[in-house]
């Protein structure tokens, strides 16, 4: 979904599989918005997707999993 620029499908989807006690979620989690911190601006913004985007996925990750924000 990522290389389809579907970014806020994948996400969506990744919020609605996580399971906070499951740590392989976390590391998916945690993969998913890493991979999105390396596309360019240009790429986000054609997939209609932010930084700041990412920075609340993130965030709500680590609520979701009792870590430190």
């Amino acid at each position: 979904m990522l290389n389809e620029k579907n970014i806020n499908v994948a996400e969506n989807l990744l919020f609605e599989i996580l399971e906070k006690d499951n740590h392989d979620h976390l590391l998916i989690a945690t993969d998913f918005y890493s991979r999105l911190d390396c596309m360019t601006d240009h790429e986000l913004q054609q997939a209609n997707f932010s930084r700041e985007e990412i920075e609340r996925g993130l965030n709500e990750i680590k609520v979701i999993f009792g870590l430190p924000t």
